[in-house]
C-alpha cells in the first residue's frame, strides 16, 4: 500500500510539474516598442506586426512607430511595410525594443510615376526607373546629374564641362538630333525635368548680344541635392506620352522630400571639400625654349646662313636674351589653374503624420572654380506641405526659391578659349602685371565677369474625391527666372577706355492641368479612366546695353564719355501658348494582365496656321506570369513580367518667326528710322511639329528570393521631320537660310539592368547594381531627298567638316586617312607618268619628302587634295552603362560608382596643337614637352632620311608647315579610340549608434568622406576621354573636369 501510494505521489507531481511548464511556454506578455527606419532613424507609422505562424494581426505602428502588443513568450512575430524587407524577432521578455527596418532598393510595391498618376511598380505598363536620392547626397557637387551616370539604363550622361554651375550632355535612348551650330555644338535634346511638379526644360538655350546661353546658371544647379527624396526616369511612350510635347526626349521627375515624423525633425549636413585640377602639361620654358626656336631656324630654313642669322637677330624675344621683358620662364598654367577649398550646409526642419506634414529646406553651397574668376555660388529655399485630413480631399503646395551665382572667367561664351590661348603663351613673357602683354591672364583677376539668376517655382495640387470612384484633380504650377550678366573690363584690357557690358532676360512658364479620374473594380478587375484639359505658357524677354568709355576704371557710369558709342536692344523674345486635351483607359485583371490606352492632343502657337491639332498617342501592356497558377511551384521565381509599348510625341519645332517671318531695325534713310523684313530666313508657313516614335518591350526577372533582379529593355525610336537649315542663294533669292521639315533619324538599341544581393549577413550586406545600354543610330532622310551633306563649321582651334549620309551614323568627320610617316625620300611613290614624286595639291609643284605625314591617295592620282578625304569615325558610343556596389559592416556603409562608355571616336585636336606649335618659331607660343612622342628624326644633314616607324611627321620643318600643314587636324592620325572606365565617386559613412548620441539630444550623428572623379582608365592620350564635345572634338578651350575631396558630417535632433 506504501509503495503504492508513492507511486502516485511521483506522478501527480511529474503531472504537475508538466503542467506548470505548459503554463509556463504559454504565458502571454505585453510588449512594447519602436519601429524605425535604419537608414534616416524616423519612425514608420502605418506598419503592420503579425505573428509568424497563424498569421495573426497583432497591430500597427503609430506616427512615432510606437507599438504595444500582446504574445506568448517564444512566438515568433513579423514586422512588414511598403517598401521596406521584412523584420522577423522572437519574442523572449517584455523588454521595450527598438526594430529597425532597411528600405529595399528595388520593391515590386514601390510607388513610382506613369503619366501623371502613381502605381506600384508591379502594375506599371511603361518604362519607369526610380533612382533613390541617396546616391546624390554623399558627394557634393554643383548638380546632381553627375551622380546620375551610370545609374538608369539607357539614359547616357557625359560630364564635358567641369566648370561650376554647368550640366553636361544627356541624351536618354541614344542620340537623334542632327543639327549642328556653326561653332559645333549639336541641338540640346536633355529630358524634361519635373521638380516638384513644375516642368523644367534646360533645353530652352537663350544667346543674345555677345554672351552665349552657355553662361546661364543651369536650372538644375540650383537643386541641393540634400533636399532630393527620390529620380523616376520615363524613358518610352506609354510613361511620358500624356507630357506632350515637350517631353519627346523622356521625363525626369525629381521629388524633393517629406515630413515623416509628427516630432520635429531638425537635419543638418555640413560639407568642406577640395577641387583639384588635373595634371598640367609640362611645359619648356625659359633658355630651352629660346634655344629650340632658334635651332629650328637655322637648321630647317634654306636661306643663307648669315641672313637667317640676322632676322633671328630682328626677332627681340629671340635675340635679346638680357631684356628683363623676355628673360624670364612662366609657367602660364600655374597661372590660371588652382586648388580650392570649398564649403556646402544644409537645413532641413520636417515633421507631421499622415493628415499633415511639412518640409522646410535651406542650403548655401560655394564653390570656387579651379580656373580664377569661375566660382559659383548658391541659395535655396525649397518648402513642402501635405494637407489629408479626409479620404476625400488633399492639398499638396511647393515653393521654391534660389539664387545663384557663376563667374565666367575670361570668356564672354560658356567655353575658355581665353584660358587656353593664354595659357599657350610664351614662357619668355613675364608673368601678369598691369602692363602684362597677356590680357586674358590680367582678366582673370581684374575682369569682372559674373552672371547672375534668380529662381521662383510654385506647385499647388487639390484633389477631391466626390465619389469612392470619381475625382477631380487641379495641378497649377509656376516657374519665374531672371539671368543677368555683368561683364566689366578695364582700360588698360580693352584699350583705350573701359568697357561694360550688361545683359538681362526674363523667363516664365505657367501650367495649369484639370483631370478627372474614375476607378472602379469589379471582382479581380480594375478599370481606371482620366480625362484632362491642360494651359501651357511659356516665354522670354531679353536685352542688353553697353558702355563704353568711363570716366575711368573706378567711376562705372551712368553715363561715359564716349556716349556715342554705347549701345542698347531689345533682343527678340518669345512668347508660346499651348492648349491641350487628352485621356488614358486602363484595365487590370487580377494584377496578371494589364494594358494602358493614352492620347493627347496639343494646338501649339508655335505649329504653322494649316497644322491644327497634334497628336501624340500611346498604347502599352503587362504580363505578370509569375502570378500564374502554372508558375507558382517555380521557388526560384520570384518576379516576372513582360512589358511592352508604341506611342507617338509629338514637338512643335522652330519659333514663330521661323513661320511668320519678322521686321527688324533697318539703316537710316534720310537720317530717320526703318523697319524692314529680316531676310535672314525665309517665312515657311507649311513647318510641321517633329516625331519621335517609340517601340520597346522589356523582360523582367526576379529570381532566388529577388537577390538578383534582371531587366532587358530593346527600344527603337525613330525621329521625324527634324528642323533643318537649308542655305539659299541670296543674289536670287534676297534670303539666306531656308529652314524646312527634312531630317529623319532611328535608334536601335537594347540595355540591361542588373541589380544582385551578393552577400546579405547580419552585420554585412554587399549589394551590386549594374547598367550596359547599345545604342545604334543611323540616318533615314535629309533635306529635299538629298542623299548626303557636308557641314562646316569651326569647332574652336579646329575645322573639320562632317559628312551625314542616308543609311550612315548621324556623325561622321571628313580626314585624311594617315598611314604614317614617310622615312626617306626614296619611300615616297613616284608618279610612273611624269617620273615626279607625290604631289601636295593640284598644280602646286610641291612634293612630299622625307619626314612628311603619309596620306592615302584614295583616287590613285598621285595627287593628295579634297578627292581623297573621306568619312571616317564616329562620336556616339556604341555601348556605356554603369557598375554601381554598395558595401555596409554594421554602422559602416561604402558606395562606389563606375561608369564606362566603349567604342567612341575622338578627335586630339589639343594633340595637334601642341605639336603644330613647334612649326611657328618666331611667334610667342607656348612649346610644350614632346619628347615621348615618336616623331620623325633625320640622320643626315641633307634631312632626305630619318626615323623608320616614326607616328608623327617632322615638327621642326617649319618653312613647309604652312603649305602642307602636316599637323592639321582633319586627319586620322588624331583619330583615337576614347574608350574609358571611370570611378566617378566613392564615399565612405559611418553612424554613430545612437545610445551613444541621445544623451545629447541626437537622434542621429553621421561623419562621412568622399572623393569624385577618382581616376580613369583609358587607352586615350589626351587628359580626359569625356572632357569632349558631343561631336567628340577633344578642344583646348573646354573646363577641365576637377578631382573631388570631401569631409562631412550630419546631425539630427
Amino acid at each position: 500500500m506504501i509503495k503504492n501510494r508513492y507511486k502516485y505521489i511521483v506522478a501527480f507531481m511529474i503531472l504537475f510539474m508538466a503542467c506548470l511548464h505548459n503554463y509556463a511556454q504559454a504565458q502571454t506578455i505585453k510588449v512594447a516598442g519602436k519601429l524605425i527606419d535604419e537608414g534616416t532613424q524616423l519612425p514608420i507609422e502605418g506598419a503592420n506586426v503579425r505573428t509568424v505562424k497563424g498569421d495573426v494581426h497583432l497591430g500597427q505602428t503609430n506616427a512615432e512607430g510606437e507599438f504595444n502588443i500582446t504574445v506568448n513568450t517564444g512566438a515568433a512575430i513579423i514586422f512588414t511595410y511598403v517598401g521596406y524587407d521584412a523584420v522577423r524577432l522572437t519574442i523572449k521578455d517584455a523588454n521595450s525594443l527598438l526594430v529597425k527596418m532597411k528600405l529595399k532598393a528595388d520593391d515590386k510595391n514601390a510607388v513610382v510615376v506613369q503619366g501623371f498618376s502613381t502605381r506600384q511598380k508591379d502594375d506599371v505598363t511603361g518604362s519607369v526607373t526610380r533612382v533613390s536620392g541617396d546616391v546624390v547626397k554623399n558627394v557634393p557637387v554643383s548638380n546632381f546629374v553627375d551622380l546620375l551616370q551610370g545609374r538608369v539604363s539607357g539614359l547616357n550622361i557625359q560630364n564635358n564641362s567641369g566648370a561650376p554651375g554647368a550640366v553636361g550632355t544627356i541624351n536618354l535612348n541614344g542620340t537623334s538630333q542632327l543639327n549642328v551650330s556653326s561653332d559645333g555644338y549639336l541641338t540640346p535634346a536633355s529630358p524634361l525635368f519635373i521638380i516638384d511638379g513644375v516642368p523644367v526644360d534646360i533645353n530652352s538655350n537663350y544667346s543674345y548680344g555677345n554672351n552665349s546661353g552657355a553662361n546661364n546658371v543651369n536650372p538644375l544647379s540650383l537643386i541641393p541635392p540634400d533636399d532630393i527624396e527620390s529620380f523616376d526616369v520615363l524613358k518610352d511612350a506609354a510613361a511620358m506620352s500624356l507630357y506632350g510635347s515637350r517631353a519627346a526626349n523622356g521625363v525626369i521627375i525629381v521629388t524633393t522630400k517629406r515630413g515623416r515624423s509628427k516630432t520635429p525633425i531638425v537635419n543638418y549636413r555640413g560639407d568642406l571639400f577640395f577641387r583639384r585640377p588635373p595634371s598640367l602639361l609640362k611645359t619648356i620654358g625659359g633658355r630651352d625654349e629660346r634655344s629650340i626656336r632658334i635651332n629650328t631656324i637655322l637648321n630647317y630654313d634654306t636661306l643663307n646662313n648669315e641672313y637667317l642669322k640676322s632676322q633671328i637677330n630682328n626677332i627681340a624675344f629671340l635675340s635679346d636674351s638680357l631684356n628683363p621683358y623676355y628673360n624670364n620662364s612662366t609657367n602660364w598654367q600655374d597661372i590660371f589653374f588652382r586648388q580650392t577649398a570649398n564649403q556646402t550646409h544644409n537645413i532641413q526642419v520636417s515633421g507631421g503624420d499622415m493628415k499633415f506634414n511639412y518640409k522646410v529646406n535651406l542650403n548655401y553651397y560655394n564653390e570656387k572654380g579651379i580656373i580664377k574668376n569661375t566660382d559659383f555660388n548658391r541659395f535655396t529655399f525649397n518648402m513642402f506641405t501635405l494637407y489629408n485630413p479626409n479620404e476625400r480631399f488633399k492639398l499638396s503646395a511647393a515653393i521654391n526659391a534660389s539664387h545663384g551665382e557663376k563667374g565666367n572667367g575670361t570668356s564672354t561664351t560658356g567655353s575658355q578659349t581665353g584660358v587656353a590661348s593664354s595659357a599657350a603663351t610664351s614662357s619668355l613673357l613675364p608673368p601678369p602685371t598691369i602692363y602684362d602683354a597677356n590680357g586674358a591672364a590680367a582678366g582673370g583677376d581684374n575682369k569682372n565677369n559674373l552672371n547672375k539668376v534668380n529662381n521662383f517655382s510654385g506647385n499647388l495640387d487639390v484633389q477631391y474625391m466626390f465619389l469612392k470612384e470619381l475625382g477631380l484633380q487641379n495641378v497649377l504650377s509656376y516657374n519665374y527666372s531672371t539671368n543677368n550678366n555683368n561683364l566689366f573690363i578695364p582700360s588698360r584690357l580693352s584699350g583705350s577706355a573701359a568697357d561694360i557690358r550688361y545683359f538681362d532676360d526674363r523667363n516664365y512658364s505657367l501650367n495649369n492641368r484639370t483631370m478627372l479620374k474614375f476607378t472602379k473594380q469589379v471582382g479581380k478587375a480594375i478599370v481606371n479612366a482620366m480625362a484632362f484639359n491642360e494651359i501651357n505658357s511659356y516665354g522670354s524677354r531679353a536685352f542688353n546695353i553697353r558702355l563704353a568709355g568711363t570716366a575711368n576704371d573706378q567711376i562705372k557710369g551712368p553715363l561715359g564719355y564716349q556716349w556715342n558709342s554705347s549701345q542698347g536692344a531689345i533682343q527678340p523674345g518669345s512668347d508660346t501658348r499651348q492648349l491641350s486635351y487628352g485621356g488614358s483607359v486602363g484595365y487590370n485583371f487580377d494584377r496578371r494582365y494589364m494594358v494602358d490606352f493614352t492620347y493627347r492632343w496639343d494646338l501649339n502657337s508655335t505649329n504653322g496656321p494649316s497644322q491644327g491639332y497634334i497628336e501624340s498617342p500611346s498604347v502599352s501592356a503587362r504580363w505578370n506570369f509569375y502570378r500564374e497558377k502554372w508558375l507558382s511551384d517555380v521557388s526560384w521565381l520570384s518576379e516576372g513580367s513582360i512589358r511592352g509599348s508604341w506611342g507617338k510625341v509629338t514637338t512643335p519645332v522652330g519659333n514663330i518667326f521661323d513661320v511668320y517671318g519678322r521686321y527688324t531695325v533697318g539703316s537710316p534713310y534720310n537720317n530717320n528710322p526703318t523697319v524692314v523684313l529680316d531676310l535672314n530666313n525665309i517665312p515657311n508657313i507649311s513647318l510641321t511639329p517633329q516625331i519621335v516614335t517609340n517601340l520597346s518591350t522589356t523582360l523582367d526577372l526576379g529570381l532566388f528570393n529577388n537577390n538578383v533582379r534582371l531587366s532587358i529593355e530593346a527600344f527603337y525610336k525613330a525621329t521625324d521631320n527634324q528642323l533643318m537649315t537649308i542655305l539659299l542663294n541670296n543674289s536670287t533669292t534676297a534670303f539666306n537660310n531656308y529652314n524646312v521639315n527634312g531630317g529623319s533619324t532611328v535608334n536601335r538599341g537594347i540595355s540591361f539592368t542588373g541589380d544582385f544581393v551578393v552577400v546579405n549577413k547580419r552585420d554585412f550586406r554587399f549589394n551590386l547594381n549594374t547598367t550596359v545600354s547599345f545604342d545604334r543610330g543611323r540616318i533615314t532622310q535629309l533635306p529635299n531627298g538629298v542623299r548626303q551633306r557636308v557641314i562646316d563649321f569651326t569647332d574652336q582651334n579646329a575645322s573639320i567638316p562632317i559628312l551625314q549620309r542616308v543609311g550612315s551614323p548621324l556623325y561622321s568627320n571628313i580626314m585624311f586617312v594617315n598611314k604614317g610617316v614617310y622615312a626617306t625620300d626614296e619611300d615616297v611613290p613616284v608618279n610612273p607618268s611624269t617620273g615626279l614624286r607625290l604631289q601636295y595639291g593640284r598644280n602646286s609643284r610641291f612634293f612630299f619628302k622625307a619626314g612628311d605625314p603619309i596620306w592615302a591617295d584614295i583616287n590613285g592620282d598621285y595627287v593628295i587634295d579634297d578627292a581623297d578625304l573621306v568619312p571616317v569615325g564616329n562620336p556616339v558610343p556604341m555601348m556605356y552603362g554603369g557598375i554601381n556596389p554598395t558595401f555596409t559592416y554594421k554602422n559602416f556603409q561604402m558606395y562606389l560608382s563606375f561608369v564606362y562608355n566603349y567604342k567612341r571616336d575622338i578627335i586630339n585636336s589639343v594633340l595637334a596643337s601642341r605639336l603644330s606649335a613647334y612649326t611657328n618659331p618666331k611667334s610667342l607660343n607656348a612649346l610644350q614637352d614632346i619628347s615621348k612622342y615618336n616623331y620623325w628624326r633625320p640622320s643626315n644633314s641633307e634631312l632626305t632620311a630619318g626615323t623608320e616607324g616614326a607616328v608623327f611627321p617632322n615638327p621642326f620643318d617649319y618653312t613647309r608647315s604652312s603649305t602642307i600643314q602636316s599637323f592639321r587636324t582633319n586627319q586620322t592620325l588624331y583619330l583615337e579610340d576614347g574608350s574609358y572606365l571611370k570611378l566617378n565617386s566613392i564615399s565612405l559613412m559611418y553612424n554613430v549608434d545612437k545610445n551613444k548620441i541621445s544623451r545629447y539630444g541626437l537622434s542621429q550623428l553621421q561623419f562621412r568622406a568622399s572623393m569624385n572623379n577618382v581616376f580613369t582608365l583609358s587607352n586615350y592620350s589626351g587628359v580626359n576621354p569625356e572632357g569632349v564635345t558631343s561631336l567628340g572634338r577633344d578642344v583646348s578651350g573646354g573646363y577641365p573636369n576637377a578631382r573631388g575631396y570631401s569631409f562631412g558630417v550630419g546631425i539630427q535632433f
